[in-house]
């Protein structure tokens, strides 16, 4: 099985597809109405970061 996965690139194929998804949910959080609440900043901001921690996490 994990010589298929390498041979069809579907860990790779898995990683860009999930890229993908982040980058659409990072992109959605962004596109929330401003706020003056710093608490709803935060709460975003973490969102967001964790959107990329998703995809650059190596375990």
């Amino acid at each position: 099985a994990l010589d298929y996965l390498g041979k069809s690139q579907g860990i790779q194929r898995a990683r860009d597809l999930a890229a993908k998804h982040a980058n659409l949910a990072a992109a959605a959080v962004e596109s929330f109405p401003a706020t003056d609440d710093e608490n709803m900043r935060m709460s975003r901001r973490a969102l967001v970061e964790l959107t990329q921690r998703v995809i650059t996490r190596t375990k």
